[in-house]
């Protein structure tokens, strides 16, 4: 094995992923998904911090994070109401009316 140089090492292991429009998409769709810039930035290969400096310079890509942000806030409202009209099939294990039902 041979020395490797630091000029090589820098290229070979800390090379950084491009935050082009492909990954953006790959946030958004998990952003809206999960909810989370955390995982957006994972599976787009980025840091948060990256996400966020997207986020304040990018006006369209900011419109969409909003937007991905809305359909996100919209399926967790809905999970809210099903549970809040509809109820949980749950049984009582412990606590005071566990023998009431």
């Amino acid at each position: 094995m041979g020395v490797v140089s630091k000029k090589d090492y820098r290229k070979k292991y800390l090379t950084r992923a491009t935050f082009d429009n492909g990954a953006k998409g790959v946030a958004l769709d998990m952003f809206a998904k999960t909810g989370r810039l955390t995982d957006a930035a994972m599976v787009a290969g980025v840091s948060g911090t990256t996400v966020r400096s997207h986020l304040e310079q990018d006006p369209d890509f900011a419109q969409a994070w909003e937007a991905a942000r809305q359909e996100y806030a919209d399926y967790v409202t809905g999970l809210i109401e099903e549970r809040a009209f509809k109820g949980v099939d749950e049984p009582i294990i412990g606590g005071k009316f566990r023998d009431q039902v």
